[in-house]
């Protein structure tokens, strides 16, 4: 049984503590169709295992918020260079992929970024895709110019 909760959110009975509770479902502002939120820990490790199953490399840099924490993709073709993807939630509440740094950025100054990034997000996730074909692995659409 499910009930609703306050804020358009729906809640299990229980208070959602088994180990079944892999996310939340939430009611969109922009109208009443209800979208389904995999927790940022489960999104990641099947990230993480669609990488291995394309004989490519994925590790997870940086553990963020188990529940909610923001996602950062490092996409590195181990020439010097690499690009980073940032999830983001659009206004009808589905998830994408924004590029925030191309893929041919110096490994220097992705560094840089991550390191930005961390400091004003703690709760952030960085996963780290190494593969010489630059394979994005990545269901969502991408926003912005990869190359």
């Amino acid at each position: 049984m499910i009930v609703q909760g306050g804020a358009g959110e729906t809640k299990h009975p229980h208070g959602g503590q088994n180990a079944a509770d892999i996310g939340f479902c939430r009611a969109s502002c922009y109208g009443d169709r209800m979208t389904w939120r995999v927790k940022s820990e489960i999104y990641i490790q099947a990230l993480v295992r669609r990488v291995y199953a394309a004989q490519a490399a994925a590790y997870v840099v940086r553990r963020g918020d188990s529940d909610a924490g923001g996602m950062l993709i490092r996409i590195n073709r181990l020439d010097g260079c690499s690009g980073i993807l940032t999830m983001f939630t659009d206004m009808q509440g589905e998830r994408g992929w924004r590029v925030s740094l191309a893929a041919s950025t110096p490994d220097q100054e992705v560094e840089a970024f991550l390191e930005r990034e961390v400091a004003r997000d703690p709760d952030v996730w960085i996963v780290e895709i190494e593969d010489t074909e630059g394979r994005r692995f990545l269901e969502e659409k991408i926003d912005g110019a990869w190359e």
